[in-house]
């Protein structure tokens, strides 16, 4: 097993062409986003191959603020979002996983790592078999786009045609930034939003995480921002992998609601 730490060059660089070369890559495993949440702790990933398969887990690792004897003691957090212990590859992952849980935890004992708390994708396939407790936090909104705009458009809840419908009869326009030129404006309305829904001081991001996200994760976002006679009411920004796109961010003028 191989514990690549992101602030190193090479290790950075190795991390990001196992990313690269991963068909399904999950937005959540680039380096570069775990580099976002870099002021709050450190930016590790563990890799474990075998046979042409490979086990890739990134997360942060934290130092507990507490005074105890024998200390530092850490713990292991996943950064916002869905994160997961990734498979890359097809086939049978039980003993490979079960290899990887094992050195990953003498890794720990020696780290004085005591705690772990990861943030599954929706659709892990490890959920059932980790070695932790499994906690239900709340439900996702997920739509097959595969599906075709018809049959999407079909499943949707009356309340959500008719907001729909009513979005038309109002001329909103929709407008997709693929670069963050418009970042200005989506602050605005997202710590608008943060400010009425009395968010904690953590979730009011700063410039400079987004112009770090537009710098390292370029092609893996849009802003798109909703229109009303010219003027910004509504923002989102998404974040994109290989198979799915992510809501991230978001806010809305509570005028235009």
């Amino acid at each position: 097993m191989r514990i690549l730490e992101a602030k190193e060059k090479t290790d950075y660089e190795e991390w990001l062409s196992i990313w690269n070369n991963w068909t399904g890559k999950e937005i959540f495993a680039h380096p570069g986003y775990l580099l976002l949440y870099k002021e709050w702790s450190e930016v590790f990933c563990a890799v474990y191959s075998r046979g042409g398969k490979t086990i890739l887990f990134p997360f942060c690792l934290r130092e507990i603020s507490i005074d105890i004897e024998n200390g530092p003691y850490y713990d292991i957090i996943t950064p916002y979002g869905y994160s997961d212990i990734y498979l890359l590859e097809q086939g049978d992952f039980f003993q490979l996983k079960l290899d990887f849980y094992e050195e990953f935890e003498l890794w720990c004992t020696e780290k004085k790592i005591v705690s772990e708390f990861i943030r599954f994708d929706l659709f892990s396939p490890n959920i059932k078999s980790y070695d932790g407790h499994v906690v239900y936090n709340n439900d996702n909104i997920v739509c097959d786009l595969a599906l075709g705009s018809t049959e999407i458009w079909n499943q949707f809840k009356p309340k959500v045609r008719r907001n729909i419908k009513k979005a038309r009869s109002y001329q909103l326009n929709v407008e997709i930034d693929d670069d963050g030129e418009r970042l200005d404006s989506f602050l605005n309305l997202y710590y608008q939003t943060m400010t009425r829904r009395e968010a904690h001081e953590k979730y009011f991001l700063k410039n400079e995480f987004f112009e770090e996200m537009h710098n390292k994760l370029k092609g893996y976002f849009k802003y798109f921002f909703v229109t009303h006679e010219g003027v910004d009411v509504s923002a989102e920004l998404v974040l994109i992998s290989d198979d799915k796109i992510y809501f991230f961010l978001g806010g809305t003028k509570e005028d235009a609601f």
